[in-house]
């Protein structure tokens, strides 16, 4: 019998009365199919279908092979800037989310029988793969309005009537005001001798408890800033996205703002006319890309096509707008005449390394989160002009200099090992029993666990594609079981907005099954060391924190949702158990005692040496830059 295939959003969305030849798929991947339940869960299929496949390295390798078979390089640049080295990191997660549907498609049409299947608009990734599968396997394909089709126009016509204009005379006044005070500063920041342009963004913030209570800081730079604080190149900060508005103001006008600029000036201050100009480069490049004809083949399909469109997506988008970025940087930079400009995530910011390229100074680069074998944003097959890399890039341990010089191109000069400002923010790494115990009553407390429960923190990303076809998953497999004596705190990562997904997925589970869920706390802003403090075990796959558990001493339960989840080998090197579903974390928590064993010691400080140098990484940073930018101030 031939049956419609038919992806939906939500349960809800399934009709009650469903007729014969229709098989339904909830595409909510934190929802739970109940067990006498004839419509199929995301989650399971995911888990299904990509069992025993490392999608991280497979992107990462047919994306890299797509592109040395191409001129793509040469093709995608405009003054110097290829959005290939723009756009790599993002076609590498773009291309592992179709792998990952193609794969799903794959088991789904494995028994012959689908004929036709209805995809719902708000998934126009998996609308794009199963018209790609349909065409070759001649199964018709229908594209249905989704939610946000069917919703009305809320926005309501502006009024440009003179009451209106009225009253938008205080908000013009009161900007007029502050970016008189903004380049007020800016005057006086530029008439200083040479000193080093720091690059912050707002979102890069964690919360860190200090001894005046807790504060937003930049984890990775502010330490390097205080360090520099009164010396000869004391740190000029440009707040990148920030404006003279709200929040960014309050932090602009605080006593340790008084250095900040904000990233707004670009376009108030060194903007000129011709900055616009780039329809044309832009579209010369699209000509070019567009030429390229090399396949992406996956299995039956070729996603060469797919590729191309999102590039010229990215020129005209992202490109062009870094493009029109370009010169005001360079101008900027001219008026502040900065040593150098320093940064995190430079990968995701090659326009800026342009600049300062351009304008003859060096750029140098701290170590953002953890530096893993398929992290394209700093491994790279070959190194064209284009490529610009930092002058100097530290990292925090010998196996990340090791991964740069020897699996990727930099030069061995280019990279110092300097240890992690993050942990330097730390007050006390290896706290007392008695201090711990401190901690962890008080953290405890705040959060409402009980005493007879264990606390699990339980660590999330902010890339899309690895929550959905990764950690939640993983998940789903873990806590689909009765988690005795069980609190879960799930702390988000920074930059990420959906916290009610996970719970959806344990209340889900529970619901699903007839049983009560664990306790369960969402939190994003919190000191994640303190947390991890207070915590019996830490349970995490993609994330940063498994690395932190280590070097704190928290117990790290590994939830590898593929086979490439353990990104530094965190269970190879002895510092994280793996865990496939509820009895294995239950045994997990069983096993932890307060002392820790002689081996899982020395495993851990085996681990922490190669990954993290010790001292205090801040100075050892802040004195390399005075001794390379020694007489560039004037």
């Amino acid at each position: 019998m031939a049956v419609e295939l038919v992806f939906v959003p939500s349960a809800e969305a399934v009709p009650a009365e469903r007729p014969d030849g229709r098989r339904y798929v909830v595409t909510d991947e934190s929802w739970t199919a109940p067990a006498d339940s004839d419509v199929l869960a995301l989650r399971d299929l995911i888990v299904q279908a990509l069992a025993g496949r490392d999608l991280l390295a497979e992107a990462m390798t047919r994306l890299d092979a797509w592109a040395a078979g191409t001129d793509v390089v040469e093709a995608s640049t405009i003054d110097g800037l290829s959005a290939w080295y723009h756009r790599r990191l993002h076609l590498w997660r773009w291309l592992h989310e179709r792998l990952a549907w193609l794969a799903i498609l794959d088991r789904l049409l494995a028994d012959g029988e689908v004929a036709s299947i209805v995809v719902d608009a708000d998934e126009p990734v998996l609308a794009d793969m199963a018209r790609l599968v349909g065409s070759t396997r001649g199964i018709a394909v229908e594209v249905v309005p989704g939610a946000a089709d069917l919703s009305p126009a809320s926005r309501a016509a502006p009024d440009r009537g003179p009451i209106a204009r009225l009253r938008r005379l205080p908000d013009r006044l009161r900007s007029a005001i502050r970016r008189a005070r903004i380049d007020r500063r800016l005057r006086r920041l530029a008439a200083e001798p040479s000193r080093l342009l720091v690059l912050v963004s707002p979102g890069d913030r964690q919360v860190i408890s200090t001894p005046d209570g807790p504060r937003e800081r930049n984890p990775f730079l502010d330490p390097v800033i205080d360090a520099l604080a009164g010396s000869a190149v004391e740190p000029i900060v440009l707040e990148l996205g920030g404006s003279t508005d709200g929040a960014d103001w309050t932090r602009l006008t605080a006593l340790a703002g008084v250095r900040t600029l904000p990233g707004e000036l670009l376009a108030t201050r060194f903007s000129q006319a011709g900055d616009l100009e780039t329809k044309a480069k832009v579209e010369s490049a699209v000509v070019r890309v567009r030429s390229i004809s090399a396949p992406l083949p996956v299995g039956e399909v070729d996603l060469g096509p797919l590729v191309r469109d999102e590039i010229v997506r990215g020129l005209r988008g992202a490109v062009a707008g870094r493009l029109r970025d370009l010169p005001r940087m360079r101008r900027l930079i001219q008026r502040l005449h900065p040593a150098g400009i320093l940064l995190v995530n430079e990968y995701g910011r090659p326009e800026w390394l342009a600049a300062a390229q351009a304008e003859g100074i060096p750029s140098v680069a701290v170590q953002h989160g953890i530096i893993h074998r398929y992290h394209v944003g700093y491994r790279f097959p070959d190194r064209p002009p284009q490529l610009i890399l930092p002058s100097r890039t530290y990292v925090f341990g010998d196996y990340e200099a090791r991964l740069l010089t020897g699996d990727s191109v930099y030069r061995p000069d280019e990279v110092v090992v300097a240890g992690s400002p993050r942990l330097d923010l730390v007050a006390d790494p290896e706290p007392d029993a008695a201090d711990r115990a401190g901690t962890r009553a008080a953290v405890r407390r705040e959060l409402g666990v009980a005493d007879s429960n264990r606390l699990v923190v339980v660590s999330t990303t902010a890339a899309a594609v690895l929550t959905r076809f990764g950690v939640v998953p993983a998940l789903g497999r873990i806590f689909d079981h009765e988690l005795d004596r069980v609190h879960l705190v799930v702390k988000l990562h920074p930059a990420e907005t959906d916290g009610k997904r996970y719970e959806r997925l344990i209340h889900g589970i529970a619901a699903a099954r007839g049983r009560p869920a664990p306790p369960l706390t969402v939190v994003q802003a919190i000191d994640l060391y303190r947390l991890l403090a207070a915590a019996d075990a830490h349970l995490g796959s993609y994330s940063t924190v498994l690395t932190e558990a280590t070097v704190l001493g928290t117990p790290n339960l590994l939830a590898a949702a593929d086979a490439g989840g353990d990104l530094l080998d965190y269970a190879a090197a002895g510092v994280a158990r793996p865990v496939s579903d509820g009895a294995d974390l239950l045994r997990a928590l069983e096993s932890v005692t307060s002392a820790e064993a002689p081996e899982a010691a020395a495993a851990r400080a085996t681990f922490v040496r190669e990954h993290f140098r010790p001292g205090v990484a801040a100075r050892r940073i802040a004195d390399d830059l005075l001794s390379a930018f020694r007489g560039a101030a004037r």
